[in-house]
């Protein structure tokens, strides 16, 4: 038997796969780390944007916003540099304040927040959970209706700095730029009547950027308060910063796009017979796992339209939380639970240590079927092959991976 690691949430599992198997190992790019003279030169060569340390010349309370726990962004690496910036610029400890890009999710517990940014991070800053629903300033309509609400401690502060990785995202293309503000700090109002609409849902899709809709709004919707300097890295496959983008939330963020492009694309076999796909480096949640599985550049599209898929997740908080599937429950009726079309008729297989059968029986989509033990969801991928010598494709990384079919 051959064997492979696939990493999950903070762990690695080894598969097991028969020697005759036609196996093909796409992980992402195993570009090196950035050091901390690499991280302080991007720092001090934005993109579009003056240098932090100047731009927080004379600022009262600044802000600075990082994703939570839902993302992998290694905020600890580059925030002490950050902070070295803001204190070059005039900028004393008591006048920064960390808030979490919760947008819909359940807010970060103190252990997250160590995670997300270090320790001295935490024993130094005010690290806050911002509410949806309260203490929002409203600043008017986009030309396409959406009103703009947002967290006040952003929209008042003296200086605004945003930081979230440059990841593939299913419907905004990409993660970073605008998305630590819109929907990150924004209100339900705001992000629901965004993410709802069926207006901005052209090219809204995995790795597109240029001419998607969804992107577009969200900086439509920005610009009513922009970040002053945005931070977003591009990873690698241990899930470091292998580039940092720093400067303006547009232009630094394209920039890093096109790294990202590449740094993420893989290499499969196309109609292959089956696949294995980790969800890391999201699967904390299985509703954040199942992005493993999106439309556009996903891998899904490198397995034949017959074949079998098995996605591993660890999915340690079961299905997850977001107020978006919440609403979605109550009223969505069991259309919620519809199979996405470019799923086709592959069979999909989902192994899962953590997850209640129950829950995800009711939030999965229609025709998976789940595994609590690995080796009885090999066992089932074997049971399927139509051949031998099947082709499979196995990808260690893919929430973030990037396909590209012939």
């Amino acid at each position: 038997m051959a064997r492979f690691e696939i990493p999950l949430y903070d762990r690695t599992e080894t598969i097991e796969l028969p020697d005759a198997w036609q196996v093909n190992y796409a992980a992402i790019s195993d570009a090196p780390t950035l050091g901390a003279q690499e991280m302080r030169k991007a720092l001090a060569n934005p993109i579009g944007a003056d240098r932090l340390s100047r731009l927080a010349r004379g600022k009262g309370n600044v802000v600075v916003v990082v994703d939570d726990n839902t993302r992998p962004t290694p905020a600890w690496q580059f925030l002490p540099h950050i902070i070295e910036e803001l204190h070059a610029g005039g900028v004393e400890d008591h006048q920064i304040t960390v808030l979490a890009g919760l947008a819909l999710h359940r807010p970060m517990t103190l252990p997250e927040f160590r995670r997300k940014a270090g320790q001295r991070i935490v024993d130094t800053y005010r690290c806050i959970n911002p509410s949806p629903w309260e203490d929002l300033v409203y600043l008017g309509d986009t030309e396409a209706g959406i009103p703009v609400k947002m967290n006040s401690d952003y929209v008042n502060a003296d200086l605004r700095v945003t930081c979230g990785g440059i990841i593939p995202h299913p419907t905004a293309g990409f993660g970073g730029g605008a998305k630590l503000t819109m929907p990150g700090v924004s209100s339900y109002e705001t992000i629901t009547s965004h993410h709802l609409s069926d207006q901005f849902k052209q090219n809204s899709e995995r790795g597109i950027v240029d001419g998607n809709a969804d992107r577009a709004e969200i900086e439509n919707i920005v610009a009513f308060c922009p970040p002053d300097f945005v931070v977003n890295p591009v990873l690698n496959r241990e899930m470091k910063a292998a580039a940092l983008f720093c400067g303006h939330y547009i232009q630094a963020h394209r920039v890093g796009v096109e790294l990202g492009k590449k740094l993420y694309a893989v290499e499969a076999q196309p109609n292959a017979d089956m696949t294995v796909i980790s969800a890391a480096p999201q699967d904390s949640e299985m509703m954040q796992a199942l992005k493993a599985l999106a439309n556009g550049f996903g891998v899904i599209h490198s397995v034949r339209s017959d074949g079998v898929v098995l996605c591993a997740a660890d999915a340690v908080e079961g299905f997850g939380y977001h107020q978006m599937l919440e609403h979605k429950r109550r009223t969505g009726g069991p259309d919620r639970l519809t199979r996405p079309g470019y799923y086709l008729d592959r069979q999909m297989l989902c192994y899962s240590p953590n997850i209640s059968p129950v829950e995800f029986k009711q939030e999965a989509p229609e025709g998976f079927e789940l595994f609590r033990d690995l080796e009885d969801a090999i066992e089932v991928l074997e049971s399927q092959s139509k051949s031998r010598s099947p082709v499979v494709n196995v990808f260690p990384q893919g929430a973030v991976s990037m396909y590209a079919a012939p």
